[in-house]
């Protein structure tokens, strides 16, 4: 593997550009069972920092932050002058140095130190003053949006100044969440689309009810917001969507001739029961009715008081018509899942109102505060937990959030849950506003573009409002589906039955058709 990996040390490999994705390609095409390829790729490339440019550098800096190579990056830190001669310059290596140093406190005064050789460096200055391509060292795309997000993090420290053309995002705006004062009232937000309201929702309250089962005892005021759609949504299978994403939803019977047919995907199934798996896809997104008599009746059955639910559900056309319509005209050829972002923050931003509900009714300022989705299960861990490190953690902001390796590798964070000091987590409101703003604003539509995709723009967001947001694994969580039972599929397999010749898929097919 050392060849392999030696060759992404020459200049000439390939351009700066590419070079996360040449590590990429070598991670992923190397599987080596039992052995964390990844990081000796990461670990080889830190012994040999100093033999890389700024872009190549910052590059792996970020990975191994990303992956929390620990004794890879005090590897990098302790080669001094590289560090502040060549990636102190780097925005890419502030960002990610920031948030590594924020869970790191005991190296937070070498990051401050590099912090202000980047602000006091001609290339920083420049950049401020308008020019775009100040950071000539760079041919990196995304080198001025870095810029521009810790500039706007530290804004406070421009002498009230900024970027000459850029706007910085817009400051929360939230006053109803205070510093001191609301130690005794959490609110819980679950935003997003419901799955499987008797099956998958009414889990999820049955877990809260019996995690803040202590903290309710103790005195303390629980309220939980709710914000969802008229309708529920299954994850629509497609042709490309692996078995193991929807193997759990499927009959046994089904679950047995993908097995022993060694079938990766939908599309491999569709080859040998065509009509089973039209059946599957359409069945895989059927759509029910929410009302919140549905959801007042889940959440009373699992031991809350009704005083304490506050609810929000909304139709189709009032997303399009708030962020919806003008999402789809900015951005015109994007898939649906980035489209989801929208409609992931267009109902965190919701949450806002139940949160403000809840104050006024019980009279009580909201100190804690985690959000959640309502088809995520914690299997194992607590979220009160979680709240309660984040706030007795520091003095600071601070929001704790799951850990998604795969969000880091394209500089986001996971989005399952958000959980911590109410002044923190409510930064995640705004989201909505901020991609607006983004898409209104003629130099941010260019300029932050790509930053809605995915996980980035809570990374981003919180970023930029000077949270402290760490990412963590102790929480176990599993996606809940609404599973497809064998009659909605027994049409579909008995006419694939009737066309295909292999005896023995027919023989599996008759066996539990007919014993169903």
């Amino acid at each position: 593997m050392r060849p392999l990996v030696s060759g992404l040390l020459s200049r000439q490999a390939g351009s700066a550009q590419g070079f996360k994705g040449d590590i990429e390609r070598v991670i992923w095409n190397t599987p080596v069972p039992g052995i964390d390829v990844g990081g000796l790729v990461i670990s080889f490339l830190c012994d040999h920092i100093t033999d890389l440019d700024a872009d190549r550098a910052a590059t792996v800096f970020h990975l191994a932050v990303s992956f929390d190579k620990q004794a890879d990056i005090q590897r990098i830190l302790s080669q001094k002058m590289f560090v502040s001669e060549t990636l102190s310059l780097h925005p890419l290596f502030i960002k990610y140095f920031d948030i590594f140093s924020q869970k790191n406190i005991s190296i937070r005064g070498i990051f401050l130190k590099c912090l202000n050789a980047f602000l006091q460096s001609s290339f920083c200055l420049d950049f401020r003053n308008g020019n775009l391509n100040a950071f000539s060292f760079s041919v990196l795309d995304s080198t001025p949006v870095w810029a521009t997000e810790v500039l706007s993090r530290y804004r406070a420290r421009l002498n009230g100044g900024g970027i000459r053309g850029i706007p910085f995002l817009n400051q929360p705006r939230h006053d109803i969440f205070l510093r001191t004062g609301g130690e005794n009232h959490t609110f819980i937000g679950i935003f997003g689309q419901m799955r499987d309201p008797q099956g998958s929702f009414s889990k999820i309250m049955k877990y809260l009810h019996a995690d803040t089962a202590q903290y309710r005892a103790a005195g303390k005021r629980l309220s939980i917001g709710i914000a969802t759609w008229n309708l529920t949504g299954q994850k629509k299978i497609e042709d490309g969507t692996l078995v193991g994403e929807f193997l759990s939803r499927i009959p046994r019977c089904l679950q047995k001739i993908i097995s022993t047919n060694h079938i990766k995907n939908l599309l491999e199934l569709r080859h040998i029961l065509p009509h089973t798996a039209d059946a599957l896809q359409k069945a895989s997104c059927t759509n029910n009715m929410v009302d919140e008599g549905i959801i007042r009746s889940i959440a009373s059955q699992n031991g809350f008081h009704d005083q304490d639910i506050f609810i929000n559900i909304e139709t189709e056309d009032q997303y399009l018509e708030d962020i919806g319509k003008e999402f789809r005209s900015f951005y015109k050829r994007v898939s649906v899942g980035i489209e989801n972002q929208a409609r992931m923050w267009h109902r965190i931003a919701a949450l806002y109102g139940l949160a403000k509900q809840a104050t006024q009714k019980t009279a009580q300022p909201i100190g804690n505060m985690a959000l959640i989705r309502p088809d995520v299960l914690f299997r194992g861990g607590s979220i009160i937990d979680q709240i309660e490190k984040a706030v007795h953690q520091t003095s600071e902001d601070v929001a704790i959030c799951d850990y998604d390796p795969h969000a880091y590798w394209i500089e986001g964070v996971g989005d399952r849950y958000f959980a911590g000091r109410a002044t923190a987590v409510a930064r995640a409101f705004d989201g909505k506003d901020l991609i607006l703003q983004i898409m209104r604003d003629p130099v941010l539509s260019t300029h932050y573009q790509d930053r809605p995709f995915w996980h980035r723009f809570a990374q981003t967001i919180f970023y930029e409002s000077d949270v402290f947001l760490q990412q963590s694994a102790a929480i176990d969580m599993e996606f809940l589906r609404q599973s497809i039972p064998l009659d909605v599929l027994k049409p579909a397999l008995q006419k694939d039955y009737v066309q295909i010749s292999d005896h023995g898929l027919k023989d599996l097919i008759k066996r539990f058709v007919s014993s169903s």
